[in-house]
């Protein structure tokens, strides 16, 4: 028996009729619940997916192969999606980027105000100025020579916020295969393990789908291993809400299986860009809203957030995959909507 505990106090017992099927029953009646409608609905789309995957494995229906690495094995779920990609304008993005005065350390709004009553309206400009010149020149250099990682580092240095446009402006110096955008599915909030990553590039005009799948608890420190080795290649990461959740849940997980890697690739979370971009466009910033206002994704029988850790144990219980496929369905449509959402904010900023 597995209890699920809400905020209010409420409790349900979860029964294991049988080794295939898992239905709610309530231990106490609670009335008006979004989360107790939401249980009811995923725990439908359960029954009706452990009928329909009964006997079915991960490699016969998932497009993948098993991963070996000295912490053991996982399994990689790949797949690739047709995706219009843009060319930003470099000359418009340097041209951003030298405008902004702020940029240089020293300068805030009342600085750059007056500077620009002197006359000084760019970065070039600011070169010759007696103090500010010589980080002027050294910001310059980073944007004249496209050297996204600098840029990166100079802005974030000025402690530039998350969703500052120049930021994202900068990420177009970076060639879209050198991005790994991340997604991750977890038993919980904190403290727990995680069974799915994904990670999705830019190939062409494809983005590239590789879903890195614990099949048991104990092939956690392997996948971990795995994405370290994948980002070995690559220059940045994005992610949706990643800053607060995704990078550090996989950090200390990397800390709770004692292993030595760091991700310290530049960072763009995508909420933070959405926050200010789409402000009059939806009222709350969740990626399946901003998916279905920007690009009319409708989710069938997408499983809650709430639910995934119920649905990833009865798996574990069960070895039915219907527990698990709309998890890893909802996964790649999370990478997908991040990496479009990201050309979009291409499209509209630079």
């Amino acid at each position: 028996m597995l209890s699920v505990f809400f905020g209010d106090n409420t409790t349900f017992e979860i029964m294991n009729k049988n080794t295939e099927t898992i239905t709610p029953t309530i231990t106490r009646p609670i009335f008006n619940s979004g989360k107790f409608i939401s249980f009811i609905r995923d725990g439908q789309l359960l029954k009706k997916n452990q009928k329909k995957y009964k006997g079915i494995t991960i490699a016969k229906h998932y497009k993948g192969k098993i991963l070996k690495n000295k912490f053991g094995e996982c399994y990689k779920i790949s797949a690739k999606t047709k995706i219009d990609t843009i060319k930003p304008n470099h000359d418009r993005i340097k041209q951003k980027l030298l405008l902004d005065l702020k940029v240089i350390a020293g300068i805030a709004e009342i600085t750059e105000s007056n500077l620009r009553r002197e006359g000084i309206n760019s970065v070039i400009e600011l070169t010759k100025h007696y103090r500010y010149g010589i980080d002027a020149k050294t910001y310059l250099n980073f944007v004249e020579n496209k050297n996204a990682i600098k840029i990166y580092e100079h802005l974030t240095s000025r402690r530039f916020t998350s969703s500052n446009p120049l930021l994202l402006a900068n990420s177009a110096f970076f060639n879209l295969s050198d991005i790994a955008f991340i997604d991750i599915e977890t038993l919980g909030l904190s403290e727990c393990p995680l069974f799915l990553i994904g990670i999705a590039t830019f190939k062409d005009n494809y983005l590239i789908t590789d879903q890195i799948f614990v099949r048991e608890l104990k092939e956690e420190k392997a996948a971990l291993h795995f994405l370290n080795e994948h980002l070995q290649d690559k220059q940045a990461i994005g992610t949706f809400n990643g800053k607060s959740f995704d990078v550090p849940f996989i950090r200390k997980r990397m800390e709770r299986h004692d292993l030595k890697h760091e991700i310290a690739l530049p960072h763009f979370d995508i909420k933070y860009f959405s926050q200010k971009a789409f402000s009059n466009v939806v009222s709350d910033f969740k990626l399946s809203t901003l998916e279905e206002k920007l690009f009319q994704v409708e989710r069938k029988e997408d499983v809650s957030g709430f639910e995934i850790p119920y649905y990833y144990r009865t798996y574990i219980k069960t070895k039915n995959i219907g527990s698990v496929v709309p998890i890893i369905d909802h996964n790649k449509q999370d990478l997908i909507s991040t990496a479009k959402i990201f050309m979009k904010l291409h499209d509209i900023w630079s």
